[in-house]
């Protein structure tokens, strides 16, 4: 399976929730705001995430505010690394989960 195209087409809320019902093993790249990122799934579960210097929950928060990206999906890459293990996240709840990021990061930069 590839998938290609931009954030502002497919928000990645949906993408992720795209790649959990379809089961799939690969990695998700994501680029845009002049860093790179990947979300890596197994069988369908999101296990780790990078942006940037950033990693697990940090990065997949961060990844969640972008609306200008690029992003690609490819199967069977996978990688070692175990971030996200404890995130159990029913995907009807990624979007409450997306605004709630969006507003307490607005809220720290706000108190900053």
């Amino acid at each position: 399976m590839k998938l290609e195209g931009t954030l502002a087409l497919f928000p990645l809320s949906e993408l992720i929730a795209m790649v959990a019902y379809s089961s799939v093993t690969g990695a998700l790249s994501i680029r845009g705001s002049g860093e790179t990122g990947t979300l890596y799934f197994r069988d369908g579960l999101l296990y780790h995430a990078r942006w940037g210097s950033l990693e697990g929950t940090p990065a997949l928060a961060a990844l969640l505010e972008l609306q200008q990206a690029y992003f690609s999906f490819v199967s069977a890459i996978t990688t070692e690394a175990e971030t996200l293990q404890h995130l159990s996240i029913q995907l009807p709840e990624w979007t409450p989960l997306q605004r709630t990021w969006a507003s307490t990061t607005q809220r720290d930069r706000s108190a900053a």
